[in-house]
């Protein structure tokens, strides 16, 4: 990583300091450090049990008509539009962390699930999806009978 700073060398500066250590860990594990890579689209949060799985997803102001789930087989595919805030011209972008457009998320699970008994709703900009696993595919137990 290649660190350019404005700040002279004879100056303390945290973030040449912080270039510095990440570059020493690098090194010190045999590999680069790597970022955690950012989502292209909103923010999910997934819960599974031996029942299935629920997944939660942060879409703020979302029109529902342009929001579909799908399941196929062991496959969730969560996709939609977000729509363009829009300004009056005199204004100009501060900071933007919401990104409009479209986006797509697809899920993978472990388990078939039930696209029968799946629910999805959406309240206050989360939508919560609930995906049961197939009957086939829950765990069950046997008995061990004695020889």
């Amino acid at each position: 990583m290649v660190c350019r700073t404005s700040v002279p060398a004879n100056l303390w500066s945290p973030f040449r300091d912080l270039v510095r250590l990440q570059g020493d860990l690098g090194r010190l594990l045999g590999e680069p450090l790597r970022t955690q890579k950012v989502p292209d689209g909103p923010a999910f949060n997934i819960w599974k049990n031996e029942n299935g799985a629920s997944v939660t997803a942060e879409l703020p102001g979302l029109d529902l008509e342009k929001l579909e789930v799908s399941i196929v087989g062991d496959t969730v595919t969560i996709q939609g539009q977000k729509a363009t805030e829009n300004y009056p011209e005199e204004t100009r972008v501060q900071r933007r962390e919401r990104a409009p457009g479209q986006f797509t998320r697809t899920l993978k699970f472990p388990f078939r699930v039930d696209a029968t008994r799946s629910e999805a709703t959406y309240s206050k900009g989360l939508l919560t999806v609930t995906l049961p696993s197939l009957e086939d595919d829950k765990r069950k137990q046997i008995a061990v009978k004695s020889a």
